[in-house]
């Protein structure tokens, strides 16, 4: 305390707006890191859920071979049929399933790489693709990876992040991946508008800090010279007028100090109220979100009935292609949780755009005071 005591009024405002800047940074900063991992974690929990649809056919099929009512080679036909016709999300994300020595069981995107080795394929920057599937379940069930490949039609590398899930009775690594370049634009994007907004806020709180010293400064400089003139040695009356003088501008001055200070607390209470506005903004947002996760959460549940379902009718004399046909359905339907998703992604944007405007009006009523 006693070295800020010796800090004069004009190190004491940088100070403090060295530090409101620093507490924006980190607040800007935290807030785009939390919508980075909340984007990427509703894209891995949608990739399971199709990852453990393919599961749970090829269990279905693996129980009809075990009650000898289909060969393995027979089994694994129809499987392949079923990866064929898998895409999702306007045809524009597939399935891909190996066995653990890298030969190709079906991939989606790629029929003519059936029976195939596909270890030696690498992305643009030299990492083996189906190779680190594999390394991925070889002391675990499931996880992912990522590499880079171009999306189906085009010849641009980009990021691309994959879910993998090992099936022990084959011996095989089901997958299937997303692209995330746009996840990263996104980000950035987001980065930018609330770096933007925090800059704008830093330059309004110095230009009030700036204010503040002027006015002071002044007061002081007055101050400073009415006792130069009284030390010169002038007679009483003068020296009487100059007192009468002081003592008519340290009225002022304080005046002017009360003014500053009401019209500092008004700005506070009206930032306070702005900040509770955001604040509820930023409620919704976490309601939206919370909606998304919850609607990724019921598509997981009733992918684990598909399975359930699946597997029990596997036990019956229904023809297993009755079973692919709900796969694919149950494919369909979580591409339909994920555009509720995107909706709800807008509904967020829409929130985003409101929490702008309220900030904006809180600067406007900043740079009017």
């Amino acid at each position: 305390m006693h070295f800020f005591g010796r800090l004069r009024i004009k190190a004491k405002l940088g100070l403090l707006l060295g530090l409101s800047a620093l507490a924006l940074l980190v607040s800007v900063l935290a807030a785009a890191s939390f919508l980075h991992q909340r984007m990427l974690t509703d894209r891995i929990d949608k990739m399971r859920a199709i990852v453990e649809i393919v599961v749970g056919q090829a269990q279905a099929l693996e129980n009809l071979v075990q009650a000898g009512k289909l060969s393995r080679e027979e089994a694994l036909d129809r499987f392949r049929a079923a990866v064929y016709g898998s895409w999702y999300d306007n045809h524009h994300d597939y399935v891909m399933t190996f066995f653990i020595d890298g030969v190709s069981i079906a991939n989606g995107n790629a029929p003519d790489q059936q029976g195939t080795s596909r270890l030696a394929a690498k992305d643009a920057n030299g990492k083996p693709m189906v190779g680190s599937m594999i390394e991925v379940v070889k002391d675990a069930d499931e996880g992912m990876t990522d590499y880079m490949f171009p999306k189906p039609g085009t010849k641009e590398p980009l990021p691309k992040l994959t879910y993998v899930i090992k099936f022990k009775p084959w011996n095989a690594v089901f997958g299937t991946g997303v692209w995330i370049d746009d996840i990263e634009a996104d980000y950035r994007g987001a980065l930018m508008k609330l770096g933007t907004i925090g800059l704008l806020i830093m330059m309004a709180v110095a230009a009030i800090a700036f204010a503040m010293n002027r006015n002071i400064a002044g007061g002081l400089d007055r101050l400073k010279a009415t006792m130069a003139t009284l030390a010169a040695g002038k007679g009483f009356a003068v020296v009487a007028s100059e007192v009468k003088s002081l003592a008519t501008q340290t009225a002022k001055a304080t005046d002017d100090i009360r003014t500053q200070i009401a019209s500092i607390q008004g700005e506070t209470q009206q930032a306070v109220g702005a900040i509770r506005s955001i604040s509820s903004t930023i409620l919704v947002v976490n309601e939206i979100s919370s909606s998304i996760a919850s609607a990724v959460e019921e598509q997981t549940a009733a992918t684990r009935e598909i399975t359930r379902n699946v597997q029990h009718a596997a036990g019956g004399t229904r023809d297993v292609s009755n079973h692919v046909s709900g796969v694919s359905r149950a494919i369909e339907q979580a591409s339909t949780v994920a555009q509720e998703a995107k909706r709800a992604a807008d509904g967020l944007a829409e929130q985003a755009t409101a929490l702008r405007e309220e900030v904006d009006q809180f600067l406007a009523t900043l740079r009017a005071a």
